[in-house]
């Protein structure tokens, strides 16, 4: 879930003046189609703001703008696409834009905000920056969290919002000041992302971060000790972001090879591959000497197989059977 009082900047608006219930201000039927044209056609631009209004509030603002009865739409709700953990309210995980929420952008939600007002203001007030992902200008409704751990001590920890312009050295520096790790020369910090009793080695030198973190992602500081010694140390296994991938390859690699072998026995020591080739023999139109050597060759060589993986099945238990000795 995401914070909704992530606000960012709202200079037009301080929010001690944001209003909860309706301004004596109006608005006419042309001017609401007018900002609803807007919605649709008003630019992204970097840094700029945005607001997420559920879908339920703006179908009332819609079919208002059709019936023309402006003065109908109700206070700015988002009661259906927030919900709140403790003292703060969370915009809902896994909302699909145009179905959920819609998108407004700053001039528009103002002018609807001082018209018609909010319900209640840390619930409906949810602002949005617009940033750059692949080169390409968009709303980031849910914004990236990183949560930075000390290694040595999870108890100190702190929460990390990502932008779409910021580095790996940008994280770091953040990072260190908030743990009060300023001080601690880079020689003698390393950072990591945990997979499992994995850790991966983070290149603090690579600058675009989207290749290492997503939602929540967790990462750990290690601080090297008086006496050398990194908290986190071969013996948890930890390795970079290469060797990590190279070794998921060569067990992939291994587990196909052993799956084919093992599949192909299965199909030779099956006693209907058996059947099938006698039975195909029978139907071929060659000499019967030629038949009967094929067909004792064939016989022999499935027996043999037979033979063998009796034998491998026995060795494999305690007492060996008279079967097994036998043979």
């Amino acid at each position: 879930m995401t914070r909704i009082d992530e606000r960012g900047s709202d200079e037009n608006t301080p929010m001690d003046t944001v209003v909860t219930k309706k301004n004596n201000g109006r608005v006419t039927v042309k001017e609401l189609n007018r900002l609803i044209s807007d919605v649709q056609e008003y630019p992204l631009q970097a840094e700029s703001n945005w607001y997420v209004v559920s879908n339920a509030w703006w179908s009332k603002v819609l079919e208002a703008a059709k019936q023309g009865y402006v003065e109908d739409i109700p206070s700015i709700n988002n009661a259906s696409i927030s919900c709140k953990s403790g003292d703060a309210y969370f915009l809902r995980s896994n909302l699909a834009e145009s179905i959920d929420f819609h998108l407004l952008p700053e001039p528009v939600f103002n002018r609807l905000k001082e018209v018609y007002g909010l319900d209640l203001a840390d619930r409906d007030y949810i602002c949005r920056k617009v940033v750059s992902k692949n080169g390409k200008p968009v709303v980031e409704v849910y914004p990236r969290v990183v949560m930075v751990y000390l290694a040595r001590d999870n108890t100190r920890c702190c929460e990390l919002r990502l932008t779409g312009s910021d580095t790996l050295i940008d994280l770091r520096d953040r990072a260190l000041k908030s743990l009060g790790l300023s001080s601690v020369p880079p020689d003698r910090l390393r950072f990591y992302i945990a997979h499992g009793d994995k850790y991966e080695l983070i290149d603090i030198s690579q600058q675009n971060i989207d290749s290492y973190f997503d939602t929540a992602q967790k990462v750990y500081v290690d601080v090297c000790n008086s006496d050398d010694r990194w908290f986190i140390n071969n013996d948890k296994q930890s390795t970079s972001r290469a060797d990590y991938a190279a070794n998921s390859m060569s067990s992939s690699y291994s587990f196909s090879w052993w799956s084919v072998l093992f599949h192909t026995y299965r199909y030779l020591t099956n006693w209907r591959w058996l059947y099938s080739i006698i039975a195909y023999i029978v139907r071929l139109q060659l000499a019967p000497i030629s038949n009967a050597r094929l067909l004792i060759s064939t016989t022999s060589t499935i027996v043999f197989l037979k033979i063998s993986r009796l034998r491998l099945h026995c060795a494999s238990t305690e007492p060996r059977c008279s079967t097994c000795d036998n043979a």
